[in-house]
């Protein structure tokens, strides 16, 4: 079902970490969804105009709703969804298995509200 929403836009309001939101002062991500995964409600945002934080360049993203009950059937829907996004390299992005995050071990998270930025495509 959430596979309607591979090639939408989106805008990302940063919420935190604090730091990065002072460092962008506080302009939103715009983006492109260029990967779903229905089995564990995740999506692969790529960031339309890459940015350096904590000197790591941060263009993918995987997004992951952070509250309980919430899931991206209801970003479908048009309503904004809170999420964790945490930084992949573009090799993981575009690998067999980008969303595994097991090997992930700290480095580029944000939470963040992600948005519709066009109607949704059908």
């Amino acid at each position: 079902m959430i596979g309607q929403l591979l090639h939408n836009r989106v805008i990302i309001e940063i919420s935190d970490p604090w730091e990065l939101g002072e460092h962008r002062k506080w302009e939103h991500l715009t983006g492109i969804i260029i990967d779903v995964n229905e089995n564990s409600d995740n999506l692969i945002i790529r960031i339309d105009q890459s940015f350096i934080f904590r000197n790591v360049e941060c263009t993918y993203f995987i997004a992951s709703p952070r509250h309980a009950g919430v899931d991206f059937k209801q970003f479908i829907h048009g309503e904004s969804i809170v999420c964790g996004l945490t930084r992949i390299t573009s090799e993981q992005a575009n690998s067999r298995n980008p969303f595994d995050l097991s090997k992930w071990r700290g480095g580029i998270g944000i939470i963040g509200t992600i948005r519709h930025s066009d109607p949704i495509t059908q």
